[in-house]
């Protein structure tokens, strides 16, 4: 009668500890994915920011010459392309996309410290697993 409880005990040990190690294979297979789609996304936007650079110059084109426009109204709309506009542009590519691109790395090394957890753990419950069915084996020769 002993034999049986404690056979059901470890029984039941190795269900729970089964249904834990699905539990964290789920959860590292969402953590891996959304690492995929945030790296995808980051370099993505990388390329985004490089591709945004390279367009600067058409933020004060065109450039007004005597024949287009001139005076003080001409003077005025391209001090208004060098000072607000291009700073304006300048302030878009450099402090905006950094910044959210400093997030997205940040986020990136989140997860990639909580799939590190998730494995250590996943490690950890196999490893138990593996002596409550060394158990389980003991119990049932005895």
């Amino acid at each position: 009668m002993i034999k049986i409880s404690k056979l059901s005990l470890i029984n039941m040990q190795i269900f729970n500890t089964e249904a834990s190690i699905r539990e964290l294979n789920g959860t590292l297979y969402e953590q891996r994915m959304n690492l995929d789609r945030l790296e995808k996304t980051y370099i993505d936007l990388q390329r985004s920011q490089t591709e945004f650079q390279q367009y600067k110059n058409f933020c004060t084109t065109p450039r007004l010459s005597n024949h287009t426009w001139h005076g003080r109204l001409a003077r005025d709309f391209e001090s208004f392309q060098e000072s607000e506009i291009e700073v304006s542009y300048q302030s878009i590519s450099k402090k905006q996309l950094d910044s959210i691109l400093q997030q997205l790395k940040n986020e990136i090394q989140s997860i990639k410290q909580s799939i590190t957890s998730i494995e250590g753990n996943i490690s950890f419950r196999e490893s138990k697993l593996s002596g409550l069915r060394d158990q389980r084996r003991k119990e049932l020769m005895a």
